[in-house]
């Protein structure tokens, strides 16, 4: 049997009957000695798939949550490339090579990664705010408050930045309460792993008592679908790659006509 081709969604639907009270299949097993003893084992195998599917408590509060982190973090990374940018063409701009270097470490003490930093994490992005709110120096901000801006000073630009990240580091939380504690795919897989193992046992004890066949069926129904609808071949629909396009006749204009 291939239950392990089986979703998850097939696994608990097979599987429900016999965790269900006063359900006929779940009468069956109990009335045989060796499978009633694993309806205990069974029962915590079934719970235990439920129990590892993610869940979200509010989808339209996080769906406006993640509307919300994308906004913020396109102009939270356009200030940070901007203020790059800037610091380093003032050291271009630098007359004298001491300034040009004063310049370019206020530049890598802002970003000591250069613009990779705009990949990070909307959480990396939020600690990396307070990692350069502790680093910046006096001398520092000094330095970004002389340079102006269309809308104030670097040192505006540079508040700015580290205000979005801390955004973005709040909402993070707020999401990860809206999604819950998600189990990691380790705990998925586990979870599938113990019902297949407990299915196949049952299985196992019904071949040797010879009892609940209709039970026995059921099993094998269920791997013989899942094993038939991925042997089936998924058609392709029209005009899909693979077919011929109709030819295409192209004029190209003579030297003469050009």
């Amino acid at each position: 049997m291939a239950l392990k081709d089986m979703s998850t969604a097939q696994m608990i639907h097979l599987t429900s009957p016999w965790v269900t009270k006063d359900h006929p299949d779940r009468a069956a097993l109990a009335a045989i000695p060796c499978t009633a003893a694993l309806l205990p084992i069974l029962e915590a195998a079934h719970a235990d798939l439920l129990a590892a599917q993610p869940y979200v408590s509010e989808p339209e509060r996080l769906s406006f949550l993640q509307v919300q982190e994308r906004d913020i973090d396109l102009r939270h990374d356009d200030l940070m490339r901007g203020v790059f940018a800037m610091v380093t063409g003032m050291a271009f701009l630098a007359r004298d090579m001491e300034t040009r270097a004063l310049y370019t470490a206020v530049r890598d003490l802002c970003l000591p990664d250069g613009i990779a930093a705009t990949q990070r994490t909307y959480k990396e992005e939020a600690g990396e705010a307070l990692l350069l709110k502790a680093r910046l120096t006096p001398e520092a901000r000094a330095l970004l408050a002389r340079v102006k801006t269309p809308e104030g000073s670097l040192a505006d630009a540079v508040g700015d930045w580290m205000a979005l990240a801390g955004q973005l580091g709040q909402l993070e939380e707020e999401r990860d309460g809206l999604i819950g504690s998600a189990p990691r795919p380790a705990d998925r897989r586990a979870a599938r792993n113990q019902w297949i193992r407990t299915v196949n046992t049952i299985a196992a004890n019904l071949d040797l008592v010879g009892g609940a066949s209709v039970i026995r069926e059921r099993i094998e129904d269920s791997a013989r679908a899942t094993a038939r609808r991925a042997s089936e071949p998924v058609p392709e629909p029209e005009g899909a790659p693979g077919d011929d396009p109709p030819p295409v006749e192209v004029t190209v204009p003579s030297a003469a006509a050009a």
